[in-house]
């Protein structure tokens, strides 16, 4: 069983992947292949070949200035998600094979939904969102905000969700939440 945990960012994705470890589950996360792929050869060469000047001859990606792009240009983050979505869902489809596991994606294509079985999403309040990238990102709010209107292209991703997890409350909610609907996941 696949189940893919999406959200907008500061919604609390990553604290529910983080308590789902604790509980001792099977657990992928999007960004940290991602982190696999910009350290891959072909893959640089191919973000090279796309954004020759966020990649220098040695092969260094400025991963600042490729997020400044992205952020900020709609067309820049299009060729740049054709390429790496792909790559992304094939490695979680790959390592998710087999037993039950939860994949945390930041940014779910409506295209992928069928692959899961389940979708929880994470929601919170935009303010609460904001502080929250703001204090882990060491980000202004400005900032904030402009990730958050990049990200709106996948807004209608939730009405595919079969679970909403509310995270405007504190951890431990939280924790009850994620635990709640694993009890309901192990009932099934």
């Amino acid at each position: 069983m696949r189940i893919a945990i999406i959200g907008g960012i500061g919604s609390g994705k990553s604290e529910v992947t983080k308590i789902l470890e604790e509980l001792g589950k099977n657990v992928v996360r999007a960004d940290d292949i991602n982190a696999r792929l910009l350290r891959d050869a072909g893959y640089i060469k191919k973000l090279k070949e796309l954004f020759p000047l966020y990649v220098s001859a040695d092969g260094d990606v400025d991963k600042r200035a490729i997020a400044e792009a992205i952020y900020t240009d709609r067309y820049t983050r299009d060729k740049l998600n054709a390429l790496a979505h792909p790559l992304i869902m094939d490695r979680i489809l790959a390592k998710t094979g087999v037993g039950t596991w939860f994949a945390e994606i930041p940014l779910m294509k409506e295209s992928y939904v069928e692959y899961f079985d389940r979708i929880w999403y994470v929601k919170s309040t935009d303010e609460q969102r904001i502080a929250r990238v703001v204090k882990r990102d060491n980000m202004s709010v400005a900032a904030a905000m402009r990730i958050m209107r990049a990200q709106t292209e996948y807004s209608g991703i939730e009405e595919y969700a079969t679970d909403i997890i509310i995270n405007d409350g504190s951890v431990s909610g939280l924790r009850q939440s994620v635990k709640d609907l694993c009890r309901g996941l192990d009932e099934k």
